[in-house]
């Protein structure tokens, strides 16, 4: 292989390794996010429980109790956009890893297998990670499950 290629994949390795923790801070960015969007509701229901300070909440509400499904029905939305938009964020970091694997198995393949494993420990499979990660839907379940 021409030594420009090599350059071009070790270029290409800084870049997309980048790019795979950026995403990956990304999802714990939105996780956060998702946790002071969920607050509200509870915070909404302590601060109703005290009707002498909230009274004319209160009566509206009880006169028009389809008014508290407004706000928690938004809720529940912005939790399954946000809970779709951590999968695809989630899915293009197995994406950056399996690039990364490839760039990585390209100086494996091209400095011996021998050689390699020494040095080596990161995974050279171009087929892992799995776009289905347990870790990040066991989080996921309970978010929409909350949302809904």
């Amino acid at each position: 292989m021409p030594q420009d290629f090599d350059d071009f994949l070790i270029k290409e390795y800084d870049r997309i390794s980048e790019a795979h923790f950026s995403t990956m801070t990304a999802i714990a960015q939105f996780m956060r996010l998702y946790l002071a969007v969920a607050s509200v509701p509870p915070a909404a229901i302590a601060f109703l429980a005290k009707p002498a300070e909230a009274g004319g909440i209160v009566d509206v509400l009880r006169n028009n109790p389809s008014l508290a499904l407004v706000p928690l029905l938004a809720i529940s939305i912005v939790g399954i956009l946000l809970a779709g938009y951590v999968i695809s964020l989630q899915n293009d970091a197995a994406l950056y890893a399996r690039t990364v694997n490839g760039v990585r198995a390209h100086f494996v393949d091209k400095a011996g297998a021998a050689t390699a494993s020494k040095a080596i420990v990161l995974p050279t499979d171009r087929n892992k990670p799995s776009f289905f990660s347990t870790r990040i839907y066991f989080v996921l379940v309970p978010w929409i499950g909350d949302s809904c």
